[in-house]
């Protein structure tokens, strides 16, 4: 147990009383949370952390979080947590950020949100905007899923050790209000041949195009609506020992207009995420159903 403290007695103990009780008041003082070299009642945060969930309760790994104006970004993990590191603030613009900035949220196929964060001289003023004084957001991030992506595939899995062909149907439904879609397919060789959706088989260690680049053509932009529409089907033919053993996801190349879509959150993800190019699988999307195996 703690000594208690004993004052001094008499008359001239008095001043030392009075100096040790001054003392032990700067002791006992709660600890200060504002940072003293500024006006505003809040500390600097060094990172940006907070979580992502999807109205669909879908896996909200790979959300895209980008701060505009600091060309920074990360995503989430499994769980749709995110850390968000802050560069120093002599290598931002400027010498440092000051002001509101942006912090946005992305999945092509759900809403894109956003929401304010304060920045002084570079650094995350936390108590403040949308930081809380531990530096996470002050709310939930839930993405509402504006359009519902499902691919049926003929097999769920393929051997290695021979030539194989998968055919997957695509189907893109709205869940609300209607949403202008680019999709792209392939250009018959020759009068009567079938054509395909153009899109990406892929894992963490391989991305190809389900399609020769010089056979693309664009649909014109379509509607989606709430009536499940029907695309073209991808089709992947694959030969001995081309995919390696493993799990692949396969994707439609869509372009899925949003309003309010920074172009440059999207150029931050990759040069050619646009293009029908393995920068495209850059850009988060949930697809039901995508997922197919590659056995010895």
């Amino acid at each position: 147990m703690a000594r208690p403290v004993r004052f001094a007695r008499g008359a001239e103990a008095s001043r030392r009383n009075i100096l040790l009780a001054f003392l032990l008041a700067l002791l006992w003082r709660p600890a200060c949370t504002h940072n003293p070299l500024s006006k505003d009642p809040a500390i600097f945060s060094p990172a940006i952390q907070g979580r992502i969930t999807l109205s669909d309760y879908a896996d909200p790994q790979n959300i895209y979080v980008w701060l505009a104006g600091a060309g920074v970004s990360t995503r989430t993990a499994a769980d749709g947590a995110f850390a968000l590191p802050l560069p120093a603030p002599g290598t931002q613009p400027g010498k440092g950020l000051n002001g509101e900035y942006a912090l946005y949220f992305y999945c092509a196929n759900y809403r894109l949100d956003s929401l304010m964060v304060l920045f002084q001289d570079g650094e995350a003023l936390l108590g403040q905007a949308g930081l809380d004084q531990n530096g996470f957001l002050t709310r939930t991030i839930k993405l509402i899923r504006l359009l519902d992506i499902e691919i049926v595939l003929d097999k769920t899995m393929l051997s290695a050790r021979r030539a194989d062909t998968l055919m997957a149907s695509v189907y893109i439904q709205a869940d609300e209000q209607a949403y202008t879609v680019r999709g792209y397919f392939s250009k018959p060789l020759f009068k009567g041949d079938a054509a395909f959706t153009a899109g990406f088989v892929y894992n963490d260690k391989l991305v190809r195009r389900v399609l020769q680049p010089d056979r693309l053509y664009a649909y014109a932009p379509f509607t989606v609506d709430q009536e499940k529409k029907a695309l073209l089907p991808i089709r992947l033919c694959v030969a001995p020992a081309e995919l390696p053993a493993g799990e692949y996801e396969i994707i439609p190349y869509l372009l899925i207009a949003q309003q309010n879509l920074p172009a440059d959150l999207l150029r931050s993800m990759g040069s050619h995420v646009e293009e029908f190019h393995p920068d495209h699988t850059l850009i988060p999307v949930q697809v039901r159903g995508n997922r197919f195996k590659v056995v010895p």
